[in-house]
């Protein structure tokens, strides 16, 4: 027989699942970087026997952090619509305490949301821009010789 879930159940286990989502997205972060820094290490410290295509290993690997850590937001975001809805049944006609993501959705905290995604969604862009220019660049740089 299965168990039913009271809607504070569900709330609190949807609650930390999307504190793990936001984990997995700063750990993603985290090895990408470190990911992107060893291969650029390794890269040029064998730049002289390195296929000109191995350069393209940085951004790609930039590119699939970015998908990850967006395909993490939309799960998030999911997961607070539905939040929503149940603080919508538990916090019925109350103003002065909404429930967190009805609170979220009220002016200046909607725009302060709307500007991190902005924010973030830029910085990935600027991040690929530069891993591609950085692998374009050192792929055709010549180290002074001794």
């Amino acid at each position: 027989m299965a168990q039913q879930l009271s809607h504070a159940d569900q709330y609190r286990m949807l609650r930390e699942e999307i504190m793990w989502l936001m984990r997995e997205i700063y750990r993603t972060e985290w090895i990408a970087a470190v990911a992107v820094g060893a291969v650029y290490t390794w890269l040029v410290l064998h730049q002289a026997t390195v296929p000109t295509l191995l350069w393209s290993i940085p951004p790609f690997v930039i590119l699939l952090a970015a998908l990850r850590c967006l395909t993490l937001a939309i799960a998030i975001r999911m997961i607070a619509a539905y939040l929503r809805r149940i603080e919508e049944i538990t916090f019925v006609g109350s103003d002065t305490l909404p429930g967190w993501e009805r609170y979220l959705l009220f002016r200046p905290q909607r725009s302060l949301r709307v500007f991190a995604n902005v924010f973030t969604g830029v910085m990935w862009v600027v991040v690929m821009g530069a891993s591609i220019a950085t692998s374009w660049f050192l792929s055709r740089w010549v180290p002074p010789g001794p």
